[in-house]
């Protein structure tokens, strides 16, 4: 009991191992090394099982799914929408970066170099940006289809808001548009 009473009411550290000294000898001071190495020897065993849950969760720097979603669920949705739309918005940049640099521009992470475009050029990358999406999500559409919706898509507005959406999405990310430089080639 004497040793009880060591921890009852401690002073510090060093008064415990003082009263630990003077009631129970080594017994006392083995019991309080006993008990530390307990301690800490659990207190690895839990890290290390934190780490393997851890890495079970975890498959290839990315979260592992143990069982899919709810079918039709919101994470259900938001996983088909990103799969689906990253081609679709992969193929639209491009064509909007192949529209640009066909009106003399380019996109460029220079923000010093941002220019608007003129109102000419607008119209021409818009109305490729809309055949070239009508195409991507209709590939057998004739071009005299193509060319009627791209029309009728510049009537309402439609092919503007597209290049819109397009420039100042790229410009969130920081890519903006500009003037070409020209290329000096050593042909």
């Amino acid at each position: 009991m004497a040793i009880i009473s060591c921890f009852s009411q401690p002073e510090s550290l060093r008064g415990v191992l003082v009263c630990l000294n003077d009631t129970g000898g080594i017994a006392g001071l083995c019991a309080v090394a006993l008990g530390l190495g307990i301690w800490i020897v659990a207190q690895v065993r839990s890290e290390a099982a934190a780490k393997k849950r851890l890495a079970k969760v975890m498959k290839y720097g990315q979260p592992a799914i143990s069982s899919p979603p709810t079918f039709g669920g919101q994470q259900h949705a938001e996983a088909v929408h990103l799969f689906a739309n990253r081609d679709y918005y992969q193929f639209l940049l491009s064509e909007f970066e192949k529209a640009l640099l066909a009106q003399g521009y380019e996109l460029t992470a220079d923000r010093a170099r941002h220019v608007v475009p003129d109102s000419d050029s607008t119209r021409q990358v818009a109305r490729a940006i809309m055949i070239a999406r009508e195409r991507y999500m209709a590939p057998l559409q004739s071009d005299a289809t193509l060319e009627d919706k791209a029309d009728e898509c510049a009537r309402a507005g439609y092919s503007h808001q597209w290049f819109c959406l397009l420039a100042a999405g790229s410009e969130r990310t920081g890519w903006y548009i500009a003037r070409s430089t020209p290329t000096t080639g050593s042909e």
